[in-house]
């Protein structure tokens, strides 16, 4: 050790004795010698020794003061402990929380009576009938995961038709009319299944096309009200569902 560095650690041991601990900050240290002691070496000259304030105190035998807050493991930044949970910054905390939420509704297990239920209460005691466009309206102004989506329910009872039978309903005279199509339901699901399996990606209706002219777009997005609606009732994605699918593994 040079008489330099001796000098570096002395200037930082005085300072620690006049606050009477064994550790000091570079802002104890500042505050010290602008107060009582202004011909001691400056922070930054000691800091630049050794490159780092940390380096000095430690060759002096002290230590900063400051306790080593924990790294967030998702965003990196650090954190304290307090109201945490542990690995997380609050922040981050709060959003895998919710995506937790999220996905503990999307697994949310729906038996045959809850379904039966909820076909009866979209449809109201003045109802006998329901559409599958009237369901999906009436579960987004609930609460999220209160009700089984339509995709969850044809997949339950294997079409849209059995599930309002099993619920004591109709279907509405429109789609009555649409079922004397050569086209069962079961059949147009079974389709678009096939399809979703030889394309890549989420199954567009120009991709359909490409590969069957019958049954045509028209007749599906007819019978189950919209192309989406009839890819949930067919358990598959769609390009929303794909993407917030995506958004909750990437935060994850």
């Amino acid at each position: 050790m040079n008489t330099k560095e001796r000098q570096i650690i002395e200037c930082l041991q005085k300072a620690a004795a006049h606050f009477q601990t064994n550790s000091l900050s570079c802002r104890q240290y500042k505050s010290y010698r602008s107060k009582y002691a202004p011909d001691l070496l400056s922070a930054s000259t000691i800091g630049k020794r050794w490159g780092k304030w940390s380096i000095a105190i430690e060759k002096a035998g002290l230590h900063t003061g400051h306790r080593t807050l924990p790294r967030c493991t998702r965003c990196g930044k650090r954190y304290t402990r307090q109201d945490s949970e542990q690995g997380y910054c609050p922040p981050c905390s709060m959003i895998r929380q919710t995506v937790t939420s999220h996905a503990l509704q999307q697994i949310r297990y729906f038996s045959r009576e809850m379904i039966i239920l909820a076909l009866q209460a979209a449809a109201g005691s003045e109802r006998t009938s329901l559409t599958l466009s009237e369901y999906r309206r009436f579960v987004r102004k609930q609460t999220t995961g209160q009700y089984a989506s339509s995709s969850t329910i044809c997949n339950r009872f294997s079409s849209w038709k059995a599930a309002l039978q099993a619920a004591g309903l109709n279907e509405p005279p429109s789609i009555q009319k649409l079922s004397k199509s050569p086209y069962t339901t079961e059949l147009l699901l079974k389709t678009l299944r096939t399809a979703a399996e030889q394309v890549d990606g989420t199954l567009t209706t120009p991709k359909f096309s490409q590969l069957y002219q019958r049954p045509s777009v028209t007749v599906i997005r007819n019978r189950f009200g919209g192309w989406n609606e009839a890819l949930q009732a067919a358990g598959l994605y769609t390009t929303e569902s794909l993407n917030s699918r995506q958004e909750v593994l990437q935060k994850t």
